[in-house]
């Protein structure tokens, strides 16, 4: 398969489905924006910082099923979603000697997944 990459984007030049270009994410640049402040509650900073992980990658244009395919629309998804967790384990492990509150955590969680 061949990609053009666009706005973060890439699209298949031979299917035109359309897929998030990850690979500005290589060589540990994922955890480049894992560290929060620590002003505020440590489980109200958790929720923001999952939020800001999914929500720019929530794009419809990558669920669209008159684009893309079931095959990478749950691509797509998939790869979301393990982003996210990358991002949330090194930000909790980050907090953790602060925070060890597991309910509360698993609360946070099902919230964010909820609210996307």
């Amino acid at each position: 398969r061949t990609f053009f990459p666009w706005c973060g984007f890439l699209i298949d030049t031979h299917t035109a489905e359309v897929r998030i270009d990850y690979s500005r994410f290589c060589s540990g640049k994922a955890l480049d924006t894992v560290l929060g402040d620590r002003c505020g509650g440590v489980g109200q900073q958790l929720e923001r910082r999952i939020k800001y992980y999914m929500l720019p990658r929530c794009q419809p244009i990558l669920f669209d099923t008159t684009i893309n395919g079931f095959e990478v629309i749950i691509i797509n998804f998939t790869q979301m979603m393990l982003l996210a967790a990358i991002k949330t384990r090194f930000y909790i492990q980050s907090v953790m000697k602060y925070e060890k509150n597991i309910d509360f955590l698993q609360c946070v969680i099902d919230s964010v997944v909820l609210s996307v």
